[in-house]
């Protein structure tokens, strides 16, 4: 976090609580220059930043502009690692969640064994980037073979998000063998894709969720990717079909719905320039004559 960061996450923590600027650089472990300069980097971004006479400063108890620090406060503690954002203004919500879609979708929708062959010299930590170059198949009594993946197209490249990627990070320094998924009784294997599974299932049956196959994930991702606004082409891409028809192919339930969706918008577009009963249409067809 930097300096401004901290302080804000301070002032907010003990809204309308005075600090010295002495306190504050004590406690943030800086100058009294920088604090300084938080202050008036806060006031610059519409923070309303008070100041008094050996009193010191503080977050006027009006003052209410959201902050991602602040929003953590509220929220549960298994939450607050959330890669939160807050936006000055926001023209279109469908927007908004199309672009999230289309962020989300450059991680997720991986095959069980894509996932668990993953090996850190696939992840690129400065671009914040992932190879899917291989698969994992698991064998009988925890042995396991390592082969292409499933198609040719499914050899690709994904982009991580920021959250996924700084968690990869802190992983990597950490890691004492090559695989990013590593077997916990020995790293230097990778954790058999049955194991992955049979976890999921615990997770799902701890958290009272129904019971579906590792596969249905791959699913869900990719028909909430469909509904959400990301074009065949690219959803085909990041899920490795070799095609963006089989894509559609594979989803057409989902490209019904958005039909229905889309004859509903046109056929309202039409309503509004000519009626229900579109009668300009009516009215300018003529019956035909007997030549």
């Amino acid at each position: 976090m930097t300096t401004k960061e901290k302080l804000l996450a301070l002032l907010e923590d003990s809204k309308g609580t005075f600090f010295s600027g002495e306190e504050i650089a004590r406690t943030l472990q800086v100058s009294r220059a920088a604090v300084w300069k938080a202050v008036n980097a806060l006031r610059e971004d519409g923070y309303t930043i008070e100041a008094a006479t050996n009193k010191g400063y503080r977050l006027s108890p009006d003052s209410d502009i959201l902050s991602p620090q602040g929003i953590r406060r509220f929220l549960k503690p298994e939450y607050r690692d959330l890669d939160l954002a807050v936006l000055p203004t926001a023209p279109s919500t469908n927007a908004l969640v199309r672009e999230k879609a289309n962020q989300e979708v450059l991680w997720r929708g991986l095959r069980r064994g894509e996932i668990c062959g993953l090996q850190w010299s696939d992840f690129d930590e400065e671009s914040g980037t992932l190879k899917v170059c291989r698969t994992l198949h698991g064998q009988r009594k925890g042995e396991y073979t390592v082969g292409e993946t499933k198609t040719n197209q499914g050899m690709r490249t994904i982009i991580l998000p920021k959250s996924v990627a700084s968690i990869l990070r802190q992983r990597k320094m950490d890691a004492i063998g090559p695989w990013i998924f590593p077997n916990p009784v020995r790293p230097e294997d990778p954790v058999n894709p049955s194991s992955a599974y049979t976890h999921m299932k615990t997770l799902l049956h701890h958290a009272g969720l129904p019971s579906i196959r590792f596969h249905d994930l791959r699913h869900t991702f990719a028909t909430h990717a469909l509904t959400s606004g990301v074009d065949a082409k690219t959803l085909s891409g990041i899920l490795g079909h070799t095609n963006a028809s089989f894509t559609l192919d594979t989803y057409t339930h989902v490209t019904t719905d958005m039909q229905k969706t889309a004859c509903g918008i046109v056929g309202g577009f039409m309503e509004d320039i000519f009626g229900k009963e579109l009668k300009p249409w009516q009215e300018s067809e003529k019956p035909e004559t007997e030549q």
